[in-house]
């Protein structure tokens, strides 16, 4: 199987600096934290760091950059939307 993971920023990408917590990882490292550097297998992942954007700054126009591309080579598509809510 064959999976696409498009960086976009967000709270999950967050690193902390001295101005605060600010979009900071690409999407390998969060996959390398998330899964503890482990793919399960069978999986091919290929990654699309787009943008760094805060979650709280992201416009619409910023999901249509160059990423369509990709996206038509895939069979079909999942969104895992990552919001903060208070």
């Amino acid at each position: 199987m064959r999976v696409l993971i498009i960086g976009v920023g967000g709270t999950i990408s967050g690193v902390v600096t001295k101005r605060g917590v600010t979009p900071g990882m690409d999407p390998a490292e969060i996959l390398k934290k998330a899964l503890g550097g482990k793919l399960p297998e069978g999986i091919d992942v290929d990654i699309l760091d787009l943008m760094r954007v805060d979650s709280s700054l992201m416009l619409p126009e910023d999901w249509v950059k160059d990423s369509y591309h990709n996206l038509q080579e895939l069979p079909g598509l999942r969104l895992l939307p990552n919001t903060t809510r208070y």
